[in-house]
């Protein structure tokens, strides 16, 4: 019963959860040289992917916190959930991905992300039942697509 509820909460915020895959460039610490746009896009794609795999590892802390209320999914809890799952770890991506894109001439595009998906995040933390509806991030969404960001999908 205690996973079944929280596994509810898990499941829509998986169905938002970034695809499979990774790619990345060895030099990530390389702010000297400018980047390609294909360079740049490998990077953001492994930090939405590392975002993901964040969210993964809070399902146990989130699954304790249910286990500890009985097994009973209450508003306040999932609201808690919610932020502790996905608000959070998504902005600490905006802002992983605005310094990427801030740091590089070719990063333009991935720094107008990364605003969206801060200001989305900030919508997000004040309602975040509006994560399970699937539409909290949906323009970061977009972007990201129109982007051609593969690992970026919320």
């Amino acid at each position: 019963m205690v996973l079944s509820a929280l596994g509810l909460v898990a499941l829509a915020i998986l169905v938002l959860g970034c695809g499979g895959g990774s790619s990345g460039s060895s030099e990530e610490g390389s702010e000297t040289a400018t980047l390609t746009r294909a360079e740049i896009l490998n990077q953001a794609n492994a930090i939405c992917k590392q975002s993901q795999v964040l969210r993964e590892k809070r399902y146990n802390v989130a699954n304790e916190w249910l286990e500890e209320a009985g097994g009973h999914m209450t508003p306040p809890l999932r609201k808690k959930i919610i932020r502790y799952m996905v608000v959070s770890p998504v902005e600490s991506l905006g802002q992983e991905l605005k310094n990427l894109g801030s740091s590089n001439g070719n990063g333009k595009a991935i720094e107008r992300y990364a605003t969206t998906l801060g200001e989305e995040a900030v919508k997000a933390r004040a309602k975040p039942l509006t994560v399970a509806s699937g539409y909290a991030f949906a323009a970061a969404d977009k972007r990201a697509g129109g982007l051609g960001l593969t690992n970026c999908a919320l």
